[in-house]
């Protein structure tokens, strides 16, 4: 029975990942399903599509497919290619990826993301997105790489300006223009609309910039507090929290910032004297999802948290507590350390709060289970 509902979940999870869009083959079929959304450094790769009625999901690289597109906000990408010089659409040379259509017309422009294992494998420096244009029969690829010389001084390598200029080599009134264009999509889009007015006028040419926005989920759940430590003696507490987590789909499901706010009751006794205090705690952390495209996902992170002390009572063995009992400062930092694992909608976690940002002494131990609002 176990084994079914964690099915059931999982399979629940993975669909809400999935979203509608078509399959464009090469030899002009159009295949309606879902795709998985991926960060687009994957998508640039390979897709996972299942067509409607059928229950198998197929992956198609570049050279499988001409191109998909989601139907959520009409992203649609296409099969290219990139290449260090200008290249013919029939050639081998350079490297096939799937790339985000931003300007179509006379020259189609798209954008291409690069991670950095990517960026290393195509001796690339700080690059995270290239673009690549295809014009006819051509494809011109544009790059800024950032170069080091020998006393580790750096500068940018604009080779994307001398790639505009081969490109519109009639119409050189642009070149001024191309020398003071930025390597961004605004402004590498506004010039070869430009171009495309310049070079075929009576073509139509479509800016089709479609920008993903960060994910940002919310969660809210209990926690259980064990103090713990010399001076944290028989500790014990609860508490509720609310909890931000915000993600860049473009670039990455896996890198998450986490920050929010919790409540925390706790009591624990030193030297034989019980103290309860009550805390507003402000975490924030970064963390790592070790399967973001799967229902279950383990994650593990690391970070701060910045706690208020709101009240503190102790209850003294003779009746007389010593003043260092009602520390007077409300302000508390801590590292902590993080795991767990979500599953669908639910986040099962354990933290460790190293307080007064020491990884030796008083700690608190905590487990909690949140569940997703949106």
């Amino acid at each position: 029975m176990l084994w079914l509902c964690l099915s059931g979940i999982a399979a629940s999870g993975q669909s809400a990942l999935y979203e509608r869009g078509q399959v464009f083959l090469t030899s002009n079929d159009t295949l309606s399903g879902i795709i998985l959304r991926n960060a687009d450094t994957e998508l640039s790769r390979i897709i996972a599509f299942q067509e409607e009625g059928q229950a198998e999901i197929v992956y198609y690289d570049p050279s499988d497919i001409a191109g998909f597109r989601f139907q959520s906000d009409g992203a649609q990408y296409a099969a290219v290619r990139i290449a260090d010089t200008p290249v013919k659409a029939d050639t081998e040379m350079g490297e096939m990826r799937f790339g985000r259509l931003l300007v179509e017309g006379f020259a189609s422009l798209y954008r291409i993301e690069v991670s950095l294992r990517d960026a290393k494998r195509l001796f690339l420096d700080d690059v995270a997105h290239l673009y690549t244009v295809r014009r006819g029969d051509d494809w011109v690829t544009l790059e800024q790489l950032r170069k080091v010389v020998d006393n580790d001084q750096s500068y940018l390598d604009k080779r994307y300006v001398g790639a505009l200029k081969y490109l519109a080599a009639e119409c050189q009134d642009l070149w001024a223009r191309i020398d003071r264009t930025t390597f961004d999509d605004r402004s590498i889009s506004a010039i070869i609309g430009a171009y495309n007015a310049c070079a075929a006028p009576e073509a139509t040419s479509a800016n089709l910039i479609v920008r993903r926005k960060g994910a940002l989920t919310q969660e809210v759940g209990p926690h259980i507090t064990l103090p713990n430590g010399p001076s944290l003696a028989n500790g014990s507490g609860f508490g509720f929290g609310y909890l931000l987590e915000t993600t860049d789909p473009a670039q990455s499901r896996r890198g998450f910032i986490a920050y929010g706010a919790h409540y925390t009751f706790m009591q624990f006794e030193t030297e034989g004297n019980t103290v309860k205090q009550h805390w507003l705690r402000l975490p924030l952390w970064a963390g790592i999802k070790l399967n973001p495209n799967n229902a279950i996902r383990p994650f593990i992170g690391g970070g701060f948290m910045f706690g208020i002390k709101l009240s503190e009572t102790a209850q003294c063995v003779d009746g007389n507590c010593p003043e260092y009992y009602i520390d007077p400062s409300p302000f508390f930092p801590s590292f902590i350390f993080a795991g767990g694992v979500s599953i669908n909608q639910v986040r099962l976690f354990g933290r460790i709060d190293a307080e007064g940002l020491r990884l030796s002494g008083d700690k608190l131990i905590e487990f909690g289970i949140n569940y997703r609002l949106r």
